[in-house]
Formats: structure tokens, sequence, C-alpha cells
């Protein structure tokens, strides 16, 4: 896929290459987030100066124990210093004069890749060039893992060595905006939400070409094999400790509260920071967060359901002795942990706010979740779920929802005898009927509601038993769901 929002940065190096062909060399730390596109920029640079002169590529590669000097290895050979690396002999003390004395004999571009895994020597010879590029006609550009190299970090002590010297600089590739998300879902011709592409990714290149490349096989919300493999290449690299500390974490959600971490995980503060030094979580105060939903669910995906499970069930055993009051969350973890009790008990109350605040399609969903745990309900509780998801979905432009889900509280009144809250049910479902265009319907309900409501004598209609949650300005609203008819019409009182 095109390369987008770089071309600020691939003009910053021509500036730089521009220089070193004229004997002032430069040196660049090029660094992001992985798979925020370093190489790829790299790459488009070298492909860009390519016949203007030499163009060298070494590398670092993961490891327990990286390769001594092994980008210099790599270009050994068409640098002219293999010999000196053969010779058992060989200090550094002479290497490192003759390898940049030949670096400077041409025109060179340098791309050392990921010096956040260097070696000692590495660290070393990348300190030697960095205070001696004058004079020289040489780009080098040395990328490396932002998020990977913390305070602590031998590479953040090499930058911090070389930070006043002349000749070197520092650079950050920013992620992709929604733009050019929204740009490259349309080359590749993928039928994509991209704001939810943009969120789950943060706009991070690589998930995002990796999750549009997978979208005709595996489906737009699939995690691509090679975001899970990047993301466990990462945290394999983690202590047993810590990797348990970033499960629980990935279950608590895409953001953590390191003192309910702690509790869920057994594991020790030591543990979280080792997460966040590694990269693999941010530091938010008094919690952490990960860079990417899609980091979240790889973990996520990655865990054994009975461990999954009872992490969930861990959470929601911490968050109710807390005193949580947030039956969203509550709600969530009860249902990944399969507590019935709890999400019958949780998502009601959710789905209560939720429609005080307006979010009338949350809190249906919320409905939804709590009915399909509540079989075992007593059916005058059922039958008000039934009620409030009616309503909620009237409210959504979803009427032949609500009409269904008032229909089957009709069901469960008449089984419960409860002839007041039937014959509200009648009334509302003829003013959905109405809507739904089912007139012999809208007048069958309403006649119906009559009947049911007549003998109970005065002060058994709706204002009695008004909606939850806002139902007396729904009425008063004049939304004309329905023409009054009877005594007791769709649209009356």
């Amino acid at each position: 896929m095109r390369l987008l929002e770089r071309d600020a940065e691939l003009t910053a190096l021509g500036s730089y290459w521009a220089e070193a062909l004229v004997g002032r060399g430069h040196f660049l730390f090029l660094g992001g987030e992985a798979g925020a596109g370093k190489s790829s920029v790299a790459r488009e640079f070298s492909r860009r100066v390519a016949g203007r002169g030499r163009i060298l590529v070494g590398a670092c590669d993961a490891g327990a124990t990286p390769r001594a000097l092994g980008p210099l290895v790599d270009v050994a050979e068409m640098l002219g210093v293999q010999a000196e690396l053969d010779d058992p002999e060989v200090r550094r003390a002479s290497l490192f004069p003759r390898a940049r004395a030949a670096l400077g004999r041409s025109p060179t571009l340098l791309l050392l890749e990921d010096v956040h895994w260097a070696d000692e020597a590495t660290l070393d010879l990348l300190r030697y060039l960095g205070r001696r590029m004058d004079a020289l006609p040489v780009l080098v550009i040395a990328t490396f893992r932002e998020d990977e190299v913390a305070r602590t970090h031998p590479l953040a002590t090499v930058m911090g060595d070389l930070a006043s010297a002349a000749g070197v600089s520092r650079m950050q590739l920013p992620l992709l905006t929604a733009a050019a998300v929204a740009e490259l879902a349309r080359e590749s011709d993928r039928d994509v939400d991209v704001a939810a592409l943009h969120r789950s990714t943060d706009g991070n290149p690589f998930f995002v070409t990796e999750v549009l490349a997978a979208v005709p096989t595996a489906g737009a919300t699939s995690l691509p094999t090679t975001v899970r493999d990047a993301v466990a290449a990462r945290a394999s690299r983690l202590s047993v400790s810590a990797r348990r500390a970033l499960e629980a974490a990935a279950v608590v959600g895409s953001t953590a509260e390191i003192a309910l971490l702690r509790r869920v995980s057994g594991e020790p503060s030591a543990s979280v920071d080792e997460c966040v030094e590694g990269g693999v979580l941010l530091d938010q105060g008094p919690s952490v967060t990960f860079r990417h939903e899609l980091a979240r669910q790889a973990i996520l995906d990655a865990l054994p359901p009975g461990t999954r499970v009872d992490l969930h069930r861990r959470v929601l055993v911490r968050l109710t002795a807390a005193g949580s009051k947030d039956h969203r969350r509550l709600a969530e973890h009860a249902v990944a942990c399969g507590e019935g009790g709890a999400i019958v008990l949780h998502a009601p109350r959710a789905a209560e706010l939720a429609g005080r605040l307006g979010s009338h399609r949350e809190a249906a969903e919320h409905l939804r979740t709590a009915l399909r745990h509540g079989d075992s309900l007593p059916l005058a509780d059922r039958a008000g779920l039934l009620e409030r998801l009616s309503y909620e979905c009237s409210l959504t432009s979803r009427a032949a929802e609500a009409l269904e889900a008032r229909q089957s509280a009709v069901a469960l009144r008449k089984a419960a005898g409860d002839a007041g809250r039937l014959g509200v049910d009648q009334r509302w479902l003829s003013r959905l009927s109405w809507l739904v265009g089912r007139n012999a319907d809208a007048d069958r309900y309403a006649e119906a509601a009559v009947a049911t409501l007549e003998p109970l004598g005065a002060g058994h209609g709706v204002q009695q038993h008004v909606e939850p949650a806002g139902a007396r300005r729904f009425d008063r609203g004049g939304t004309g769901l329905g023409p009054a008819r009877g005594r007791c019409g769709a649209g009356g009182g």
C-alpha cells in the first residue's frame, strides 16, 4: 500500500542527504512504535536516492544474545572490512576507525535497522560514529522502536550522550490520521467501518494494513495472524510474572487500574512496571493502557478459555467488593464469566442509566443481554425487561422489534394474571401496530386494552403505568405515533 503522511519526514531525509553529498555527514535516530513504518520510510528513501551513492543495510536481531556488531557484520564485505572482522586479534580501537574511513570513501547511505536490540559493541559503534560524522559524505539512519526504549534502556543512554553532538538528530514517526486510514481503506477497496478501524489500531500503519488485508477472508472484525504474532512476540520477551499481569490487564479492559490489576493477577507492581518498560502497556498514572485495542485483543485471544473466564470472574469479584457502581462494566465481566445472577442485576441498571442519558441503542443492548440470561427470572421481572426493551426500541426506529418484545410481554402478563400491566401493554401494541402500518391490528389491540382496563375502574390508565426513563416525555412530545382510538386509544391517555 502507498506510503501516506510521510512527506515531511522524507523531505527532511532529503535535506540530510544533500548535506552528506557535500561532506557534511549526518546521523539520524528514526524512532516510532512497532509498526509505525520506520522501515517503510527508510526503504522509500533508499529508492529515491538509488544511483547517487552506496546503500548499505545492517540490522540488529531480537534474541537473548544479540550478534556482536551484527549490523557491521552485515555490511562488512561491501565496506571492505571483512578481513578485520575475521582477524582473531581484532580490537575495536582499530576496527572502528577503519569502518569510519571505509564509510567515507564515497557517498553512502547506511541503514541500521532495529538498534533497540543492539549489542553493547554496536551501541559503542553508534556512539563512535555519531561523534565523528563531520567531513563524511555519509547519512546514517538508525531505526528503533520508541515504545521499547525506556529511560534505563542502553540505547537511551547512547542517544543522550549524542544529543548535543553536531550532525546528530532524532526523528519520530507519528501514527496515521483518520483521513489516511480512510484513504488506505479506499485504495484497498475494502468495506470497513473506517472510524472503528482507526480507533482499534490507533492509526498504526502495520495494524491498519494487516486488518484490511484480512477483511476478504476473515471479516473486518477478525484479528489477522500477523498482528497476533507481532503482539505475541513482544509479550514473549516478558517474564512469566509480567505476562500474567499483562493477561490480567487485557481482561480488565483497555484501561486497567494498577491496584485492581495487582489483585486480579496476584502479581507485584514490579510485574506491571516490566510491562510498561517493555512498551507493551502505557503509564497513565494510577492506571495502565494498551497502545492499541488490537494488541489487547491479541492477548485475549491467546488466553486459554478457562484462564480467561477465571480472570473475568476475579475482576467481577474485586469490583463488586470495592462497591463499584459501574454497572456496564460489571455486566460485561459477568457475561464473560457466565455469572447469570450478576448479569440480570447489572445489565438492567446499565440500561437505565444509558436510557436516562439518551443512549437508547445502548440501553436496548443491555436489556437484550439481560433477557438472554434471564430465563429463570420471575414472569413479572422478565415481562418488565421486555417492556423496557420495547420502549427503547421504539425510540431508535426499531418498531418491529419493539412490537415483538411487547407481544412477548403481553404473553407473560397474561400468564402472571396482571391485568393492569396487560392493559398498558395492549395499548402500546395498538400504538406500535399503527406505527408499522398494521391498522387493523392497532384497532384490535386498542379494543383489547379497553376491555382489559375498563373493569379495573378509574386510575388504571397510562399515568399509573408509565414506562421508565422518560415515557411520559415520550407521550407528551407530540410524536403522533398513533391516533386516538376509543377510550384508550393508541395515541390517547
